[in-house]
């Protein structure tokens, strides 16, 4: 059968391409033609009295301008090292940012490198940066990086969050996220300490330092940013500061880690994450706002599937329909917490609220230390799998519970932020059906939901993805959509800046420069390749997919 299959999809590839191939009738009075749209890689237009084949303007626009989206390119990781020094070849690819095109670029700012000790803060490495930035003249967007580097996707350096904050773990039993085996997770500090004055501040005359909470602590290394950097915010060069609120960034809990725990292997893709609210501060508060003494039972592992659980469970199939049709062959009933029972949808409600009331409780901070003017952003993970999953469980173990989106994008109203939202480069075709995966519909769920909240709109692709053009042409295609919708979309993070992208003549500098064009004219944004090399990146998709159901 596999054979078979792959002959009749070989010769359904070679019809396709005699009718690409095959020059499109001459149009008249200026009429557009399309051909087959294929996903919307291939719709055409036609020009009266041109041979020019041209990408089609979407008609999704409401007006005749679609605003330009300006990208910027995000660092490498070890931009700053250790030592405090510059990366000389993060520092060589600074002048390919403008000759592309770019705005700017974006470059974290690693806590755990600037505030070696408490209140004592040295920014020079980024100083020098923005020197170099203000003379090439692109802008500089930075990261307050409150987590630790290391162990996550594309993480090829190790910055850990500093030592005189992870030394308080044997004293301080809030002071991590805990999984339910009470394991840590090391790369960012509870909201638990949001309020608990438990770090210590900066010595003053060799008398005792005052202790601080986490969020005087965030608040304190972000004024100090600001003072190091305001000749760069007035001279326009500093134009948004990112607040990290979680892991990797990110506003969220540590629900699906990529390095091993100590008492459970690294979650793998696509399982449901685990719930990280077994620290002493999270189970405190817990018992407060809900009465209850333990969270849910029956939620599984990282690496289960939702229809493994009791909570997560649809209502017919897997564990929970075989139990339930077991139960009413004896008489029984179903006795068993679940996510969408009264408790359980209270508990998924706190866990998501607490979440939120910390991004909002930073973000508060960094509006005061920043000032009405700068843009602030905020950065959300894109968890994208088992999201055609009733129970949506990877999105609720992180903090995504119910209509997220929307109380997410009401917060950043509230503290005028922009939401920084991350997948862009992924199709829902191409990812495996086991994953009920939906990554298109959930980034255009983010900007629908920016939109209501007439709040300011950005993206990033999470992985690195210049070497495919079909997932260039999907950031193209998403952000078209977003823009159209009615988003507000003020930029584009291209992961990740490195010399292989950006070097002299090559065939990667080439699409990211013409993607860049493309980000900035929307409307009329350029087909990438030839019919023949277009063909060639709709083949491979078609046979991608295929191959991931089949396997």
């Amino acid at each position: 059968p596999f054979h078979g299959m792959r002959a009749i999809f070989l010769y359904s590839s070679a019809l396709l391409a005699v009718l690409l191939l095959t020059e499109a009738p001459e149009c008249s009075q200026g009429r557009i033609v399309r051909l087959p749209s294929m996903s919307g890689l291939f719709s055409t237009r036609m020009v009266a009295g041109s041979n020019t084949l041209k990408r089609a303007t979407s008609g999704l626009y409401r007006g005749e301008i679609a605003p330009p989206v300006p990208v910027f390119m995000m660092m490498p990781l070890d931009t700053v090292a250790e030592n405090m020094t510059l990366s000389e070849e993060a520092m060589s690819c600074l002048p390919a940012v403008k000759e592309i095109g770019a705005e700017g670029i974006m470059v974290d700012v690693w806590w755990g490198l600037c505030e070696k000790s408490p209140g004592e803060y040295d920014f020079r490495p980024y100083l020098e940066l923005l020197d170099r930035c203000a003379e090439l003249g692109i802008k500089v967007q930075t990261v307050m990086s409150f987590h630790g580097c290391g162990g996550n996707i594309g993480d090829d350096v190790n910055i850990p969050i500093p030592d005189w904050v992870t030394d308080l773990e044997s004293t301080v039993p809030e002071l991590f996220y805990r999984d339910r085996r009470l394991d840590p997770s090391r790369e960012y500090v509870s909201l638990s300490c949001d309020h608990l004055s438990v770090f210590p501040g900066k010595r003053v005359n060799r008398g005792t330092a005052p202790n601080r909470t986490a969020l005087e602590m965030y608040t304190h290394f972000m004024a100090a940013f600001k003072e190091a950097t305001q000749a760069h915010i007035d001279n326009g060069t500093l134009v948004e500061i990112q607040v990290g609120c979680g892991p990797c960034g990110e506003l969220r809990y540590p629900s699906y880690p990529l390095a091993p725990r100590e008492s459970h292997p690294a979650w793998q893709w696509p399982g449901i994450g685990e719930f990280q609210c077994y620290d002493d501060g999270m189970q405190r508060a817990m018992r407060d706002v809900l009465r209850r003494a333990t969270p849910p039972e029956g939620v599984g592992g990282y690496n289960d599937g939702p229809d493994d659980t009791e909570f997560w469970a649809a209502k017919k199939g897997g564990v929970t329909g075989a139990v339930s049709a077991l139960q009413g062959c004896l008489g029984g009933a179903r006795t068993h917490e679940t996510w969408d029972s009264p408790d359980g949808a209270a508990f998924l409600g706190w866990y998501s609220s607490a979440l939120v009331q910390h991004g909002r409780d930073i973000l508060l901070g960094a509006r005061e230390v920043f000032g009405p003017s700068m843009r602030l952003a905020t950065k959300v993970s894109g968890i994208h799998w088992l999201r055609g999953h009733p129970s949506r469980a990877a999105e609720a173990t992180a903090g995504y519970c119910g209509d997220y989106l929307q109380n997410i994008c009401e917060m950043l109203a509230e503290t005028n932020s922009v939401l920084d939202f991350t997948c862009f480069e992924m199709r829902d075709a191409l990812q495996s059906w086991f994953a009920d995966s939906r990554p298109q519909e959930l980034v255009q769920s983010a900007a629908a939901a920016s939109t209501r909240c007439g709040i300011e709109f950005a993206g990033e692709n999470a992985l690195y993805c210049w070497e495919d053009e079909g997932s260039i042409e999907t950031i193209e295609e998403q952000a078209e959509i977003a823009v159209a919708g009615g988003a507000d979309m003020v930029g584009l993070t291209a992961l990740r800046l490195d010399p292989e992208l950006v070097e002299e003549g090559s065939t990667l500098r080439k699409s990211l420069k013409r993607f860049v064009a493309n980000m900035k004219d929307l409307k009329n944004r350029k087909g990438s390749r030839s019919r023949v090399e277009r063909l060639a990146i709709w083949t491979k998709r078609v046979w991608n997919a295929y191959k991931s159901r089949n396997y």
